[in-house]
């Protein structure tokens, strides 16, 4: 039961206790809850202690001190103090630009323990945090982010649209290979979560992103996504018009959504040129001259085959 529950449990007992005779049965339940009670309270304040030292730290810039905060409080570490333990760590780290650092590399075998410890705990935010922070770390330890791919997919239901994003991004920093057991319910959680309009710009333009760097031919995610990233190009900023310009680009297949995807994008650009910077404009410049120059390749590949074929067949 939550601390409030035990509370009011607490005060019902006692109440009854108290009124007529004290029954030995009675006064044990009091005494047993009354030592529950002390003991969740004392773990809550140790769980407050933990988060407050984190914080400071985090907002310190220490990453250190992170670190020094997990070593000194490791009994009193619960899930939720471990995930935010290893995600601020490693954005103190890349705020920084110390990953690939000893400090990153120590931090990341000091943390081991605690996430294996921790991860059948992990809910959906904190498993995506925990798969954002490795993957920011460059973590290279294959079991460790095995476990935490496998409770990943164990998650994924309950996942807001960004947490979903956050494990696509992760697989494809990590550049995970295509068979990786994580990619095919991500995938169809992906796609699924598109057609309801649940996932926001950022996320559909970090999705086709992730997805293109890993190479994965995914049709449910790239006419899935891409369909709704068309109807939300308004909202898409210079950044994400580039990501899924560039996804679409690298994407070999013909998707059903490419074309309304770029007439899109591209009245989103007309109207906003004027306010844009000029590197953003460079840069969705860029993406539409790419798209087009792999498209022309493409069909020429195409077009040169279907001589040698009819020769051939």
């Amino acid at each position: 039961s939550s601390h409030f529950g035990s509370s009011l449990k607490m005060a019902c007992l006692r109440c009854l206790a108290s009124a007529g005779r004290p029954f030995p049965l009675l006064r044990r339940c009091v005494a047993t809850e009354a030592t529950a009670h002390g003991q969740a309270a004392r773990l809550i304040g140790s769980s407050r202690d933990v988060q407050d030292a984190l914080l400071r730290a985090a907002t310190a810039g220490d990453a250190a001190g992170i670190l020094g905060a997990v070593r000194s409080r490791a009994a009193g570490l619960d899930a939720v103090a471990v995930a935010t333990a290893v995600h601020r760590f490693a954005k103190v780290l890349r705020a920084q630009r110390r990953i690939n650092t000893p400090l990153c590399r120590e931090g990341l075998l000091e943390l081991r323990e605690p996430l294996m410890r921790s991860v059948g705990d992990f809910g959906p935010r904190a498993i995506a945090n925990v798969m954002w922070a490795l993957a920011t770390a460059r973590c290279e330890d294959e079991n460790l982010l095995a476990a935490m791919s496998s409770r990943a997919v164990e998650q994924m239901i309950a996942m807001r649209g960004k947490h979903l994003s956050n494990v696509a991004w992760s697989l494809a920093t990590l550049r995970s290979a295509p068979d990786d057991p994580a990619l095919q319910p991500l995938s169809a959680e992906l796609a699924r979560r598109a057609a309801d309009g649940a996932l926001t710009p950022q996320s559909m333009a970090n999705v086709l992103w992730s997805y293109a760097t890993l190479r994965v031919e995914e049709a449910q995610v790239f006419d899935g996504v891409g369909a709704a990233a068309a109807v939300a190009a308004s909202s898409l900023n210079a950044q994400d018009m580039s990501n899924v310009l560039w996804a679409f680009a690298m994407h070999a297949s013909f998707s059903p959504a490419r074309a309304p995807l770029h007439a899109a994008v591209a009245a989103s650009a007309r109207l906003r040129a004027a306010s844009l910077p000029p590197q953003d404009l460079a840069s969705i410049a860029w993406a539409f001259a790419e798209a087009e120059f792999r498209r022309s390749a493409v069909l020429q590949r195409l077009r040169s085959e279907c001589p040698a074929r009819s020769r051939t067949g």
